[in-house]
Parts: C-alpha cells; structure tokens; sequence
C-alpha cells in the first residue's frame, strides 16, 4: 500500500540517523557525510516528509556536503545494503553508459576556476537567486572573461567545461577533451540522475536555472539549450518517477520540450509560463522579480505543472465541438452560396471546403443529384 510505502520511508530514516527530531512534514538530523567530507560537523540533514508530495523522502545537508537525494541514494552514501531500502528493485537494469573514459581530466584546472569568481560575478548571481553554495557545489568558476561552466561525467571527472560570457548567453564555446563536445555527453549536473531514482528530478534549459534550483535545495540537471534538449536520451530518466521540464518562455524551447516529453511520457511535468511574459523568460528571471518569494513561486509552478500528454484535453475537445456546432446552427452558415444556381443546388449551399474542376474549355458543369436514384 503507499501510506505503507510512505510509513516504511520515514522510519528508514529514522533508524539510520542520529539526533533525528520529525515534524509534521519533515524530518532533521545530524548529517551523517559533512566530518568525513571536511565540512562542518555540525551541519543537519533534512528529509522531507510531505503526504503526496513529489519530493517525499528527499534529503539534503545544510551545508551541501553531498547532493541531495532519495532513499537509495542515502544507501549508497551510508554503504547500506540495497535491498533493504523502500523502493529497490533487484531486477531493474540500468541505463548502460559505454563511454569510453581517457585517463586525463580537467578536475584541477575546474578547481583553479572555482577560485577565480569575482564579487562582481557573485552579485549577479545572486539577483538570480543563486548564492555561493550552489556555485561551489556544481563547480562553477570563471577563466577571467567566461563563466566556466564543468559538465562532469557518471565517473565523477570532468572532461570538457561550456564557457559562456557574462551577460551573453549567445558567446561561449567548449573548452577541454574535443570527444566530450558531443550532444551525448552534454548533461550539467548529471550525478543528479542517480541520486533521484525512484523520486523526482528537473531537467532544465540552460545551467543557471539548474544553479537557481539547486540554491533552493531541488536536484535539477541541464542541458545548454532547448536544441539539446530534444537530442537527450529518454533512458536516461528511466528510474525517475516524476520529470518536471523547465525551459524558457519561447516557442522553440516549446517545441524541443513537447517533442522530448512525447518520448519520455506520462512521466513529465512541464512548467508552464503564464501568458504575457517576455520572451526568452526564465527562472532566474522569475528570481530577480519575485526576490524573497522567488521560492514560493517555484511551488506554485510545481502545484501548476501537469503531467504531458499530447493529445487535446476532453475540456477543450468539448468546447471546440460546441463553438463549431454553434456555428453550423447559425444563419450566416446556412445562407452561404457560389453564386452557380445548379451548383448551389446540387450541393444545398457552401459547406466547409469545396473543389471544383473541369477539364479544358469545359463550358457546361452537369450535376448528378444521388438523391433521385
């Protein structure tokens, strides 16, 4: 049963926590990775709790000592035996990766990046409604005219970084191993995938608004552009249970999300912009506005966000029959004619859409009434 289901997750992370209070609609506790992860010991884990909620048994630390996650991510970071975590599936098999990894990373030249970011650079991150948390986390950094963003791989190492130009999301270029310039291998954050299996996760159009996501504590992983997000691999997300897709307000990145989400399926959950925004708006537009309620208004769009489907809702299919019914069953219908008196008659007035032919030099058109035979 799922209030089960639900019962067997809190108590899970009850019994492998120490200090663990529970609330209502979460629980706290003492991290159990921030000491041997060098952060400070005494940073706190929260699970989230909610009755129905998408993201019921995510945890994250305070301090961001690891990414956040599911139960079975927790396993895996305690050394647990999988199997007796909620929600295991012995049988699944996972999305096969036969990347051929070379032996050479990036790893310190992103961590020289990491300690270049300028208070200038800080500041605008910050309207977006990303702090330096988030930016540490995901290893942003800056070359001293690009913002450097590292797309590390499933094997934890980071082979090729996107540099785009401050301000200029149309100026950047790929920097690093040539092979990992690939569309394939173009997932910011991709660790994310894993530590969501059987939970949530956002796959978004663009790096900030995953920075933004991850500042408010959500797992998100991107893509660079709506192009990109088309191309993406649905097996990727096959152990996700919810997919929440958030693009920017353009009709192109409407078009690349419809096209991946009739793929994925029932699984997706597109954010859906209100009408008579800008175009091109994003998140982090959406936190420069909004400012301390940049987080309540992320809920509303969860709330918001209904699962895809790409065929026409009854409601609407409903409404369309109407209006056209309505119009059959006026008299500016019923009154339209050719102006050809036998036409006009054969076919009892202009309809919809009507062809007419002849062959050449054709003077006379001889109508055949089916209803005398």
């Amino acid at each position: 049963m799922v209030a089960d289901q639900k019962e067997t997750v809190a108590s899970f992370y009850q019994r492998n926590l120490v200090n663990a209070t529970a609330e209502k609609k979460y629980l706290t506790a003492d991290c159990p990775f921030c000491h041997e992860r060098g952060f400070d010991p005494h940073g706190r884990l929260v699970v989230f709790l909610k009755e129905g909620g998408f993201f019921h048994g995510y945890f994250r630390c305070s301090n961001h000592c690891v990414p956040g996650g599911f139960p079975l991510w927790f396993a895996k970071l305690s050394g647990l035996d999988p199997s007796q975590i909620p929600g295991f599936d012995p049988d699944r098999e996972p999305f096969l990766n036969t990347a051929d990894y070379p032996p050479a990373n990036s790893n310190l030249e992103i961590q020289t990046y990491r300690e270049s970011l300028t208070n200038d650079l800080l500041d605008r991150f910050k309207e977006k409604g990303i702090g330096p948390e988030a930016l540490s986390e995901l290893h942003v950094g800056f070359n001293g005219r690009y913002i450097v963003y590292p797309y590390f791989q499933e094997d934890g190492n980071c082979y090729a970084a996107r540099c785009v130009f401050p301000g200029r999301r149309e100026d950047y270029f790929w920097h690093g191993n040539e092979q990992f310039f690939d569309e394939k291998y173009q997932v910011f954050n991709v660790q994310d995938i894993q530590c969501c299996e059987n939970g949530s996760l956002f796959l978004c159009e663009g790096e900030e608004t995953v920075l933004a996501l991850k500042q408010l504590g959500y797992p998100a992983v991107a893509v660079p552009d709506c192009h990109t997000m088309e191309m993406i691999d649905p097996l990727r997300f096959a152990f996700i249970k919810t997919l929440f897709l958030v693009t920017s307000n353009s009709a192109e990145s409407d078009s690349s999300m419809r096209k991946l989400a009739a793929r994925i399926g029932y699984k997706v959950r597109p954010f859906r912009w209100p009408v008579g925004l800008a175009k091109d708006y994003t998140l982090c537009q959406l936190a420069k506005d909004k400012g301390k309620n940049f987080r309540a208004a992320v809920s509303d769009l969860i709330k918001g966000a209904k699962a895809f489907s790409p065929f026409v809702a009854p409601s609407r299919e409903y409404a369309h029959f109407q209006e056209q019914l309505s119009m059959e069953g006026g008299s500016s219908y019923a009154a339209l004619t050719s102006g050809f008196p036998l036409f006009d008659e054969a076919l009892d007035g202009v309809h919809g859409i009507n062809v007419v032919g002849g062959g050449t030099k054709v003077r006379e058109i001889h109508f055949f009434d089916p209803g005398s035979h």
